[in-house]
């Protein structure tokens, strides 16, 4: 689920502005300016805050469950279809890998029509880099497939696809993109054999992943051959994580606006909203796990052979109540951290500390933000410059030289 500030809210309020109107009254349409509008909606939330309890339940909850189960529960079972057909044909890849690309197809479909063209198109993109790569520049495969994925996304979304079908298919973009760079980093160090294309294309279609992520590299997909089965650990974990995931829904939705309603003031109101926000980035971190899991994968095995479900998306505990700023960056997304740690700044980091901490943040604003933010809004591009500054000035230098002097550890960075 992605959530852009700027002129697009500027244009839904409007959009909003123009359809509401029309439903009003005609005495109240007399000289009604935005303006207006704008008071016609705090009026509202007042309203909506002197619901009782069961009202709001009765008129938010309850159309807000259904919604969600509506969009969500078909792309659930078809995880759940998926991990079935591993256990029948465990022994047969071809089978399973098959099953994956069709399920997956559908969601796409499903979701988003046939703009699911673009996400076709940059899959196609990037297993032609890895064929004609795999002889041509062995070595280069991750830095030529980042860089093709970066064009590819910026042009889509500044000259190509219009905006509101772009905004659409970001998200899915985003795990496509970072699936494609870490499988070509991988094969690039050898940690994972040129895969073939049905291999290749079950991974970035794999339905637990294709839609609302999380991101996973190529040797953990390919364990969905060897899916441990159904149990009791793993009804527990989908079961837990859905049921996560529609709460934080419903307290994005309803219950945000009810308990602190505008006229609370302008501190309380921007609280409510950066709430509202992270619960629903919550919603998608837990129903992303509970996709995972139900197609059978996010699992690994302890030393004495027992079979642990521990995908986490996000931790929202280390969040709400963080002991540092480092706490907040790791768990917001921990496969987004990880990937980002693992094929950018380290492998940026022979260029040095700032280069590496700049592409850092140019790659997770590019992936998150787009390139229409990120190269045409001066605002943007100078945090973008400033944020590397800032943290090479604080935990290298300020930080390292106060620990060294003191004789104790202050920079105690996590992975």
């Amino acid at each position: 689920m992605e959530w852009d500030y700027g002129d697009d809210d500027i244009l839904m309020d409007e959009m909003d502005y123009e359809d509401n109107i029309e439903g009003m009254p005609p005495e109240m349409l007399n000289g009604f300016t935005h303006e207006d509008y704008l008071n016609y909606l705090a009026d509202t939330e007042v309203y909506h805050h002197d619901l009782k309890f069961s009202e709001v339940l009765d008129q938010c909850v309850g159309g807000t469950l259904y919604d969600g189960a509506m969009l969500t529960l078909p792309l659930l079972c078809l995880c759940f279809t998926v991990n079935l057909c591993t256990l029948i044909g465990e022994d047969l890849e071809v089978f399973v890998h098959g099953i994956a690309i069709f399920s997956g197809l559908i969601c796409l479909f499903q979701f988003f029509h046939f703009n699911m063209t673009y996400v076709l198109v940059l899959s196609a993109i990037g297993y032609l880099i890895m064929v004609v790569g795999h002889s041509r520049f062995p070595h280069s495969r991750g830095v030529v497939s980042a860089t093709a994925c970066a064009v590819y996304l910026i042009l889509c979304e500044v000259f190509v696809v219009r905006a509101s079908d772009w905004h659409q298919v970001r998200g899915a973009q985003m795990i496509l993109a970072m699936k494609l760079i870490s499988v070509a980093f991988d094969a690039d160090q050898g940690t994972v054999k040129l895969p073939s294309l049905l291999e290749y294309t079950a991974y970035l279609y794999n339905v637990g992943t294709v839609i609302f992520g999380p991101w996973i590299s190529f040797r953990d997909y390919l364990n969905i051959c060897s899916s441990p089965g159904l149990s009791r650990g793993w009804l527990w974990t989908v079961i837990k994580s859905t049921g996560l995931a529609y709460c934080c829904l419903v307290t994005s939705a309803c219950f945000s606006q009810w308990l602190i309603p505008t006229y609370y003031g302008k501190w309380w109101i921007a609280y409510r909203d950066a709430q509202s926000f992270r619960m629903s980035h919550y919603f998608v971190c837990f129903f992303s796990q509970a996709t995972l899991a139900a197609s059978g994968l996010g699992w690994s095995k302890t030393a004495d052979g027992h079979v642990k479900w521990d995908a986490s998306v996000s931790r929202p505990y280390y969040i709400e109540l963080p002991r540092s700023l480092v706490e907040v960056v790791t768990y917001w997304n921990v496969p987004m951290h990880h990937w980002l740690k693992t094929y950018v700044f380290k492998t940026a980091r022979p260029l040095g500390n700032f280069a590496a901490v700049l592409l850092t943040y140019a790659a997770s604003s590019l992936l998150h933000v787009g390139g229409i933010y990120l190269f045409r809004c001066c605002y943007e591009a100078a945090i973008i410059v400033v944020l590397p500054f800032a943290t090479e000035l604080v935990v290298i230098y300020i930080l390292g030289n106060l620990g060294f002097n003191l004789r104790c550890c202050i920079v105690g960075l996590q992975d």
